[in-house]
């Protein structure tokens, strides 16, 4: 009968082991990695760029660009008037950036008087 002690304690230490290596595999997984942190990135002040610029600013930094034109008294044709999100805001890398680009004023059509 002693000599049945050893194997059993064998066998117990290496269930032991191997529970103990699969947890520590396991939770390796489940960690967070540099990549997951970066994700996330401030949106750029764009206002004022050209389209060009504002595209290429915001693609810099992992978004995608949807442009818009937009009318506007106060901003050159071809410069950035808005954004959404706006500028400082914290959004996901790979989300769509839209900003609304400047056709300059509205200009209404003249009717011409009937004779």
């Amino acid at each position: 009968m002693r000599k049945g002690w050893l194997p059993a304690l064998t066998v117990l230490l290496a269930v032991s082991i191997g529970f103990s290596a699969g947890y520590l595999v396991r939770g390796s997984h489940t960690t967070q990695t540099p990549t997951a942190v970066t994700s996330v990135a401030v949106v750029p002040n764009v206002l004022g760029m050209t389209g060009a610029d504002a595209t290429a600013a915001l693609e810099a930094q992992g978004f995608t660009v949807a442009t818009v034109l937009a009318f506007s008294n106060a901003v050159p044709l071809g410069a950035a008037v808005a954004q959404d999100p706006a500028a400082g805001t914290n959004v996901r890398r790979g989300s769509q950036i839209v900003v609304r680009i400047s056709s300059g004023p509205l200009v209404s059509p003249h009717t011409t008087p009937s004779s």
